[in-house]
């Protein structure tokens, strides 16, 4: 019989979860109730649209959310620019946006510095990190900070 390996993100934590007779209905409710909340959404890591299907899967890594969208709002100098993502979508993705024409428009070295961090704190956010990680589902937005420190070998 085929299982399907899940990794579960949900409210910030990764659970190793395993289903017998993977079915899209079954990994959705599997993942509502893990994470609590019957009107949850689930996305594939890194996807857009909830998940519709695990045909032919071995292994897959979802992330459940509460909010279909969320509101991501970059600053950077002077400016504030926003767009909507899925909770799914990965900083890197962000990242690539602010970055881009689309919203700041760095140069090429400029680019190759930024990094988004979340306002007060220390250190950039792991780029291969989901939103849903830093969003609650209470506002389904989130605010961040483009900054263009170097952080490599522990300098700042």
């Amino acid at each position: 019989m085929k299982k399907l390996m899940i990794e579960l993100e949900s409210k910030g934590k990764i659970a190793q979860l395993e289903l017998d007779e993977p079915s899209v209905e079954r990994l959705v409710q599997l993942a509502r109730q893990h994470d609590g909340d019957e009107n949850a959404l689930v996305f594939e890591k890194g996807k857009d649209e909830q998940l519709h299907s695990v045909d032919g899967r071995n292994a897959i890594s979802v992330v459940v959310h509460r909010c279909k969208k969320v509101s991501v709002s970059v600053n950077f100098e002077h400016r504030t620019e926003t767009e909507m993502f899925p909770p799914a979508a990965t900083i890197f993705r962000v990242l690539r946006w602010a970055i881009g024409h689309k919203a700041f428009n760095l140069d090429e070295t400029a680019r190759a510095k930024a990094n988004l961090m979340i306002a007060g704190q220390e250190s950039p956010l792991p780029r291969e990190d989901s939103l849903a990680k830093y969003v609650s589902g209470d506002t389904c937005s989130l605010t961040l900070e483009l900054t263009l420190r170097d952080f490599t070998n522990g300098a700042e």
